[in-house]
């Protein structure tokens, strides 16, 4: 294929990176796609769109003078590689009714439907582009960012449970159950570290604060993590959010808009999100934190964890575990506890070692008291399905 005959303009450069690629464009083109740049903020769809464009510039493999599509959720993009290694982009095709290859466990935005006659919440079996904003509960509108679960289906069922409860002053099951209420779900299928989920929720966050609308959102689980990091985003990199600092009508404008977002946070996991973090990026970003929900008996949690550990520590400091051989069992337990919920590897040492406090705590249910007779729920919390559930 010729490409001589076409007038090309530079849309990416490939960097400081000789691993990198120069991303072209058609001439003629030029001014729909610097409007896709100049519009992507706030807009979930074209930013994820923009994103799939950009990566372009990463592509792996050698040149090939042969037409390939690139397939993302509502689009396509047509491209081809030159000898020099360069891309360029022959056609983008926006249609809504084009899906990426996946299952139907893919991770993305949902949306759940309140079914009267099944009295039960169902979640759609298609992803969506962007949040039905318009559609509100008591002129709000209410968004979830999924932890772990066993599918979509399941979290979609559970999570109205945990958003009555961390919003029972603004809404009612009553006011929930109506026909065709619906909620929108950002469901993680254990992708809950993956840089392009993160990326998504910054984009959906932009959405919401461009529509200049309430939501209020329900962070579950390990989705934590992929929300902390979306605000780390945001703090990061504030010219996402339109924010500049030199402008005070700006900053007024960027907090106001922006506090329009509620986020309750329930039963949070994760690196990096301890209530005083998830306090400080917060207030730094300009979402209002409504409250945190905290499993006292998950040690996936880091402040739960820390308040477990600092109770067995004092129980083997007094040595009321049969003398100082027991005593400095639990101490090793606890180390290891420490190490093996924090290391990316120690899952399966981590949850030995808590099999082996139970041991402990069970032959000294008399002297240790009631925390002790509380490891067991710790462990369907930290292990089995406890966390699911809101905690009481």
């Amino acid at each position: 294929m010729q490409l001589d005959d076409t007038k090309w303009k530079l849309l990416f450069d490939r960097g400081s990176s000789n691993a990198g690629r120069n991303v072209y464009i058609q001439e003629r083109h030029l001014p729909r796609w610097e409007k896709l740049k100049r519009e992507h903020v706030g807009n979930y769809y074209l930013t994820s769109l923009l994103r799939e464009v950009r990566s372009l510039n990463a592509l792996s493999g050698g040149y090939a003078l042969r037409p390939a599509v690139l397939t993302m959720n509502g689009g396509q993009i047509q491209y081809i590689v030159n000898q020099k290694g360069d891309v360029h982009i022959l056609l983008l095709n926006i249609n809504e009714s084009i899906r990426k290859p996946g299952g139907d466990q893919t991770s993305g935005l949902y949306q759940v439907n309140y079914n009267r006659q099944e009295k039960r919440w169902r979640t759609h079996t298609e992803t969506q582009p962007k949040m039905e904003l318009s559609h509100r509960w008591n002129n709000i509108h209410y968004a979830t960012v999924s932890g772990k679960f066993k599918s979509k289906e399941e979290a979609g069922r559970l999570l109205p449970e945990h958003i009555c409860n961390a919003y029972k002053g603004a809404i009612r099951p009553s006011e929930m159950e109506k026909p065709d209420n619906h909620y929108s779900l950002y469901w993680l299928n254990d992708t809950h570290k993956d840089s392009l989920q993160r990326d998504n929720l910054v984009s959906l966050i932009q959405q919401v604060q461009a529509a200049k609308v309430q939501v209020n959102w329900l962070v579950h689980g390990d989705g934590a993590l992929t929300f902390v990091n979306a605000l780390k985003v945001l703090e990061t990199y504030p010219g996402l959010t339109r924010f500049q600092a030199q402008d005070e009508k700006i900053v007024l404008e960027h907090r106001r808009t922006m506090g329009l977002q509620g986020v309750y946070f329930s039963n949070p996991r994760g690196a990096g999100v301890t209530e005083k973090e998830l306090k400080r990026l917060c207030d730094k970003v300009g979402l209002v934190l409504v409250g945190i929900n905290r499993d006292a008996r998950d040690m996936w949690n880091a402040d739960s964890r820390k308040t477990a550990l600092d109770k067995i520590g004092l129980i083997s400091a007094k040595g009321v575990v049969g003398g100082p051989v027991a005593a400095a069992g639990l101490t090793a337990v606890i180390d290891s506890l420490d190490l093996g919920l924090d290391a990316s590897t120690g899952m399966v040492a981590g949850a030995a070692v808590v099999g082996g406090g139970i041991v402990i705590a069970k032959d000294s249910l008399s002297t240790l008291g009631g925390y002790a007779r509380s490891v067991q729920k710790s462990w369907g919390s930290t292990f089995g399905e406890g966390n699911k559930r809101w905690a009481n």
